[in-house]
């Protein structure tokens, strides 16, 4: 998953490279694109950056109990969707259950209906799945058509991976 091999990048240290990647292509954005890929591109890699900079927030406090100025270090500062209060409420959270509360009360609770059953990982894979689904279908002819070609790519890659790693490992699917 690209959010996990992101995380475990930046969490130790060497992922300053990558969050810079992400700022500058967020920063430039306005100079190479017509108004509807620009559109676009703000709509998938905003919402993009909202759901791993969620995740990278979890994370940080389910398992590694990081206080608020770690946690602001690690995401990547660009808001879309999730504006500046509800991410200084999510970082500030002070247990994960709170956390998970706060999110219930964000753009992406009312958008995509994000339920304690499921992980953060699905969710985040799902509202990926349903914007680049809808862009395709809204956008034929743009550059939506290529960017959910290559999530498509991306899913069926981590399947393969995910089965190789079962039959490597003697897995169950169950186990997964």
């Amino acid at each position: 998953n690209e959010g996990e091999v992101v995380f475990s990048v930046r969490f130790y240290g060497k992922g300053t490279k990558h969050r810079l990647k992400i700022e500058a292509l967020w920063s430039k954005q306005r100079r190479n694109l017509k108004k509807q890929e620009l559109e676009i591109f703000k709509r998938d890699y905003g919402t993009k950056i909202d759901l791993l900079n969620i995740q990278w927030i979890y994370r940080a406090k389910k398992y590694y109990h990081l206080l608020p100025p770690d946690i602001y270090s690690l995401t990547i500062p660009v808001h879309y969707r999730l504006n500046i209060e509800e991410f200084k409420a999510l970082v500030e959270a002070p247990s994960v259950e709170q956390f998970e509360a706060k999110l219930r009360e964000s753009y992406y609770e009312k958008r995509y209906r994000y339920t304690g059953a499921k992980t953060l990982e699905q969710f985040y894979k799902d509202c990926l799945r349903d914007l680049y689904l809808r862009d395709r279908r809204r956008n034929p002819y743009s550059i939506a058509t290529i960017s959910t070609y290559l999530f498509l790519k991306e899913e069926e890659i981590y399947k393969l991976t995910t089965a190789l790693e079962c039959i490597r490992y003697g897995l169950t699917s169950r186990e997964t």
